[in-house]
Order: C-alpha cells, then sequence, then structure tokens
C-alpha cells in the first residue's frame, strides 16, 4: 500500500496544529500533537521508529515525550 497520500494529509494536519499552537501559546498541546503528526508521517513513509522521533533533546528533556524517547532508547 501506498502511504505517501496519507502522510501528506497528515503533514498538512500537523502544519495547521503548529501554527494554531503558535498563535495562541508556544507550550500548548498543539505543538506537541504536530509534531507527533509529523512523525506518524514519517514511519508512513518509511523511517524506522527511532529515526521518525529524532532524539529526546529534540522535545526537551524532563517533558513527557522526551523522558518516554529517553527510557525507550535506554532499554527501559
Amino acid at each position: 500500500m501506498n502511504y505517501t497520500q496519507l502522510a501528506k494529509v497528515i503533514r498538512g494536519m500537523a502544519e495547521k496544529m503548529i501554527a494554531e499552537g503558535h498563535a495562541k501559546d508556544p507550550e500548548v498541546f498543539q505543538l506537541d500533537g504536530g509534531e507527533l503528526l509529523n512523525c506518524l508521517a514519517r514511519i508512513l513513509e518509511g523511517k524506522e521508529i527511532h529515526k521518525a522521533f529524532g532524539a529526546p533533546g529534540d522535545w526537551g528533556y524532563g517533558t513527557p515525550i522526551g523522558d518516554a524517547l529517553m527510557a525507550a532508547y535506554s532499554g527501559e
């Protein structure tokens, strides 16, 4: 199955969520939600999970997503 079109639609949704998040408050859900949609799009495009999500520091150390990635990458 070709997931290119689905990834394109998801990226559009992510872009909109991120833009709305920055317009309201840079710390709101839309920013992480938008970035998570971008991760999903990268997975659909064939990237490995760890490459799709990036490093824990990309999300911020001490943040829920950053901490979860740190635990996943360290095998916890």
